[in-house]
């Protein structure tokens, strides 16, 4: 009996609701194959904690946006000892920048050895923040795929404004998303509550499940339950102990 894949986005430090869910969706190695989908670290209370249980259940994860920043961060910080040039980055908050100096070799071992991109078998892709629609899947940037989120009418990521908000003339990437792969992946938060599930043009899935629990939202786990070939997602949450950021 094959195992059903389960896949979790964006735990962000929240160490007791990912040990919750963990525990709700009954998990078992022999069962079930679990996939993080990055960002594993910042915001929340206890990213350490969170990398060490994923070490212990050896699970698979991709490389989110915020796993690529703490990592640049401790190279800046391991230059500024040998140099004694200030570390430049200034988007790491001093709580951040404490929980990534509590992270020990092994933690940053497996944090640099994280995929861009996991096979989930049927087709379909964990990827943290998602793709180019330009571009098939074997081309894309993979700092893209940590970070995209809104495109132009070609297709191409446009960074977001100043002050975080969406470009003008563009369209959140899976709305112009018409290729084969069906992809899960993370990263943005639709909503605090429900997960975002399109269909495209080639019956390709697209699923978003980061429910922003570190914003106070929810925790979710998605089953990939086929059934003669078709997809039948089942979504399994736990509600966040507090806001947290």
């Amino acid at each position: 009996m094959d195992r059903v894949v389960v896949c979790v986005s964006d735990i962000h430090g929240c160490f007791d609701e990912f040990k919750e869910l963990i525990n709700k969706i009954q998990y078992n190695p022999n069962q079930i194959r679990l996939v993080l989908l990055g960002d594993l670290v910042d915001r929340g209370p206890s990213a350490k904690e969170v990398i060490a249980k994923a070490r212990e259940m050896n699970l698979e994860s991709v490389k989110g946006n915020h796993e690529d920043k703490i990592l640049r961060f401790l190279k800046h910080e391991a230059n500024s000892k040998l140099t004694g040039k200030k570390n430049p980055m200034k988007s790491v908050t001093d709580f951040e920048a404490s929980e990534a100096k509590r992270l020990d070799p092994e933690d940053v071992e497996y944090l640099n050895n994280l995929p861009y991109k996991i096979d989930l078998g049927n087709n379909f892709y964990a990827i943290h923040a998602g793709v180019e629609p330009a571009l098939p899947l074997e081309k894309q940037n993979p700092s893209l795929m940590m970070r995209v989120r809104y495109v132009n009418e070609k297709g191409f990521c446009v960074p977001l404004n100043s002050d975080r908000s969406q470009p003008p003339n563009t369209k959140f990437w899976d709305e112009c998303y018409y290729r084969k792969e069906s992809i899960i992946y993370g990263h943005n938060v639709h909503s605090l509550d429900k997960p975002k599930i399109s269909i495209n043009q080639n019956n390709a899935w697209t699923i978003g499940i980061d429910t922003g629990c570190v914003f106070g939202g929810k925790l979710t786990a998605v089953f990939l339950h086929f059934i003669n070939g078709k997809l039948n997602p089942e979504f399994v949450q736990v509600s966040a102990k507090q806001r947290y950021c």
